[in-house]
């Protein structure tokens, strides 16, 4: 019976080491993943503040040269990256009046 208790009780051990140690690894994997996820909006929080300091530029050169076609060009693009769709048609809209034969975006 000692035998068999001692035996059970070695099984529940080994048994006991392995949960620990696959409990560490999981635990391992979701900290690399929460991590991973950290790190992907600190770099989309960083594209964010780019684009809206470009923004913030080309706005300002807009007020320089109201008429300037390139300006309003850029403003398109950097609107719709920021999803500001209305703002960019109007910027769109507004280059075409002042370059009717440019070839401009679809």
């Amino acid at each position: 019976m000692a035998v068999l208790f001692l035996s059970l009780y070695g099984t529940f051990l080994v048994v006991g080491v392995l949960l620990a140690s696959i409990s560490l690894a999981h635990l391992s994997e979701l900290r690399l993943r929460a991590d991973q996820e950290e790190e992907q909006l600190q770099r989309e929080s960083r594209q964010k503040s780019q684009l809206q300091q470009q923004i913030l530029f080309w706005e300002e050169a807009l007020r320089k040269q109201p008429t300037s076609r390139d300006v309003l060009l850029n403003l398109f693009s950097l609107y719709q990256a920021d999803g500001r769709d209305e703002q960019a048609v109007k910027m769109l809209n507004q280059a075409k009046e002042i370059d009717p034969n440019y070839n401009f975006p679809k």
